[in-house]
């Protein structure tokens, strides 16, 4: 029963992977990064993006993850995509946490854990994301209560450390 409960969980994330933040209208991981649309020299502006990147540009840092997490603009790279959505995330952004949420659901670049997943899924509500609140909604369907406390004790410890102690 748990395996069924565990796929089903799997397969939500999966149909809800891609969605926007329609609620806010910002712009998800889901959607093309602007910054690579009808570029004749892509390999410039990645460049670009990168030095922007690692200078601490947030949306920068978003664009790099969502790049390395669906190979569009360089090859797929679960743990490039997670490096940079953890530095995005560390500084607040709740389209990061969203991700670094769904690449542990779907064991994306780490280890499979939906504990973990719905840390970084609280830790997206906190900042604002409605499409977070659904997929925690989803997971205390299918966690244990000892889960969904240990998710929320982790968002709590991960956000009191400034994002140092978030796994």
């Amino acid at each position: 029963m748990k395996i069924l409960s565990i796929s089903l969980l799997t397969l939500q994330l999966l149909t809800l992977n891609g969605c926007g933040d329609k609620d806010s209208g910002k712009k998800t991981e889901a959607s093309t990064p602007a910054v690579l649309g009808n570029v004749s020299n892509l390999n410039a502006k990645l460049a670009k993006v990168l030095k922007d990147a690692e200078a601490g540009n947030v949306d920068a840092q978003i664009n790099l993850g969502w790049i390395y997490s669906n190979g569009h603009g360089a090859t797929k790279n679960f743990q490039e995509a997670m490096k940079w959505y953890r530095l995005a995330a560390a500084q607040g952004n709740s389209v990061a946490q969203l991700a670094l949420g769904k690449m542990y659901s779907l064991g994306e670049g780490v280890s499979q854990d939906y504990v973990r997943a719905q840390m970084w899924f609280i830790l997206a509500i906190d900042k604002g994301s409605s499409e977070a609140q659904q997929l925690v909604d989803i997971g205390d369907k299918h966690l244990t209560p000892a889960q969904i406390d240990e998710a929320k004790q982790l968002a709590q410890d991960c956000e009191s450390s400034n994002y140092n102690k978030c796994g």
